[in-house]
């Protein structure tokens, strides 16, 4: 089992330093079975596009939380939506990220929000919490 919001929080401390854009990050303890690579690759590319949409006067949202079986991912951004920019040079592509979520038998949501920009939520099988380990 992978804990997603630590996962996504290190990806987050990870890129913030290197960027102007806001990043707010709000979370909840979730678990999830998957490969915690694969999960750290699809949550730095799907970051690193919102935080491009954004550019250095908008904003990106990171959520992690469960909901009905899943362990969610929701990352917002209020850009100008979804392929009005140009794609970035080091970006995996959303397609690959469709296949690293789908290799663990998750979900890959993309919409358009109200007044602009773009919501992208990866869904993965919830795991139960681990128990803390003696020692």
């Amino acid at each position: 089992p992978v804990r997603l919001d630590l996962l996504a929080g290190e990806v987050v401390a990870a890129m913030k330093p290197g960027v102007v854009t806001p990043i707010s990050y709000a979370c909840s303890e979730t678990w999830t079975h998957a490969d915690r690579l694969s999960c750290w690759r699809a949550l730095r590319n799907v970051l690193g596009n919102a935080i491009r949409a954004a550019g250095p006067h908008g904003h990106v949202d990171v959520q992690i939380h469960s909901e009905d079986g899943w362990a969610v991912a929701q990352i917002d951004d209020d850009g100008p939506g979804f392929g009005s920019i140009a794609p970035g040079l080091a970006s995996l592509g959303l397609g690959i990220v469709q296949d690293l979520v789908a290799a663990d038998g998750g979900e890959l949501e993309i919409c358009r929000r109200g007044a602009g920009g773009c919501c992208v939520r990866l869904r993965l099988h919830a795991a139960p919490p681990r128990e803390p380990t003696a020692g």
